[in-house]
């Protein structure tokens, strides 16, 4: 993550595409980046910087992609683990099936 040079906004470059992506979500356009970035890592990141309701992530992600998977993890991981460990269970068990255009 860098900062500007006042530590007011902090953004995270993509070497791959050279575009600055705002840390800084509400709930709908995480699950929107959850449900269509293969950046995972990058992911996991915004949901520890938002640190959104674990019950309501985990409502909107199921309704878009309903999954036994989310149900897993809503149902094994949901108040055992600490927060950081449950955005990162829940980052890395999806992957999305997004065809790139050929050139």
């Amino acid at each position: 993550m860098m900062q500007n040079n006042f530590g007011i906004e902090k953004e995270q470059v993509l070497e791959k595409h050279k575009t600055i992506i705002n840390m800084d979500m509400n709930l709908y356009k995480m699950v929107k980046y959850y449900l269509m970035s293969r950046d995972r890592n990058l992911v996991c990141e915004i949901f520890k910087h938002n640190k959104p309701n674990n019950h309501t992530l985990l409502k909107l992600i199921y309704e878009a992609n309903p999954t036994n998977k989310i149900i897993f993890i809503a149902q094994s991981a949901y108040r055992r683990y600490k927060q950081n460990y449950f955005y990162e269970l829940l980052a890395y068990s999806y992957e999305p099936n997004i065809k790139e255009r050929k050139k």
